[in-house]
């Protein structure tokens, strides 16, 4: 429970600090405790500069070792994608196989099966000399 509190109460100093009341142009009311660096959250409105020490060494490298990483990185996503695929392939096409045979089997009983009944006793039926008394 104490995270919880912790956690509103940082959003409060936020909505004071921020005065996200509608309308609100003056300062807040009550004085916000000066932010730390954790509560320090830019807003849409602030400008944040990178920081130095985030931004990638690619942006400094030159560019064959950019265009080795990129083969590189080109090379892994095709090996994957050829032991990978086939396999997830095969467990759909699987699932897919085995759904449309019992679709098909409920289907053939259903509806074929009465049909070829009712030819196989017109079949009879003919095949049958008649009865003497009919």
């Amino acid at each position: 429970m104490a995270d919880g509190d912790e956690l509103l109460q940082k959003a409060d100093a936020l909505m004071r600090r921020r005065t996200f009341i509608a309308g609100a142009q003056e300062a807040p009311e009550e004085p916000a405790a000066a932010p730390t660096a954790a509560d320090d959250v830019p807003v849409l409105t602030e400008v944040v500069e990178p920081d130095a020490d985030l931004q990638p060494e690619a942006a400094d490298a030159p560019p064959e070792k950019i265009a080795s990483l990129r083969n590189s990185l080109a090379f892994e996503l095709e090996t994957w994608l050829d032991e990978e695929l086939p396999q997830h392939v095969m467990r759909v096409l699987d699932g897919l196989t085995d759904q449309l045979i019992i679709q098909l089997s409920l289907k053939a009983r259903a509806d074929l099966l009465p049909r070829l009944q009712a030819i196989l006793e017109a079949a009879e039926n003919r095949a049958r000399p008649p009865v003497e008394g009919d």
